[in-house]
């Protein structure tokens, strides 16, 4: 059965985005059918923020829940692993995602093959269907400012991108600060592949790395 993957910083003795985390680690639980408590999700987030509050918040923490032994997770500490702002990201066709790939998991296979096999100076790639549609990348959520109407776009859940913690974040606030653009209003919408090459402005972005400024390579 697939193990829960959820990665974190801590910041301030805190974690960053600690209820959409473990929000996060509740909904993939209920998605396997697992019997348990939001309360207790909540519990085990609490117990890893006390114990590693004093860690430096340039290190990212990698947990991974077994569905069958919630009392013990595994931890791993790794340094964060910086992406230069302005971020080249190539282009890839993918198969519609299902359902499953809205949480994170611990088999991260199709993820690493796909950056490991990136061209020198690319740093992420991104994914879209047969009808092009732009998914995601392979380490972020996508996010496209619109000028006609002075908003951010990210793609709706439906095409199958990661029901990313930042993501939610945004979205539950409605609008979010972005580097060169300031403080926007964020909506789920669909973007078209066309749409994402003629794109001025995108950004990609997660709940460790915050967001970035990025451009599309083909």
């Amino acid at each position: 059965q697939q193990k829960i993957l959820d990665t974190f910083r801590i910041e301030n003795g805190e974690i960053s985005y600690k209820n959409p985390t473990r929000e996060r680690t509740f909904e993939a639980l209920l998605y396997l059918n697992h019997s348990t408590t939001v309360d207790k999700i909540f519990e085990l987030y609490e117990k890893i923020e006390k114990q590693y509050s004093s860690v430096d918040d340039q290190k990212v923490f990698r947990l991974t829940v077994d569905p069958t032994d919630l009392e013990d997770p595994v931890i791993e500490m790794r340094n964060l692993e910086p992406l230069p702002e302005g971020s080249v990201t190539q282009l890839k066709n993918s198969e519609s995602l299902n359902k499953d790939r809205q949480f994170k998991w611990s088999d991260r296979s199709y993820w690493d093959h796909l950056l490991k096999n990136l061209p020198t100076g690319f740093q992420d790639v991104v994914l879209y269907d047969h009808n092009e549609n732009v998914i995601e990348t392979a380490r972020c959520n996508l996010y496209l400012y619109d000028n006609n109407r002075d908003l951010i776009i990210t793609p709706k859940l439906e095409v199958g991108c990661l029901n990313g913690v930042l993501r939610r974040a945004l979205l539950a606030e409605g609008a979010g600060t972005y580097r060169k653009l300031g403080y926007k209003k964020i909506i789920e919408e669909n973007i078209k592949l066309t749409t994402l090459k003629q794109a001025s402005n995108l950004y990609i972005g997660n709940a460790v790395r915050g967001l970035l400024k990025a451009q599309v390579k083909t």
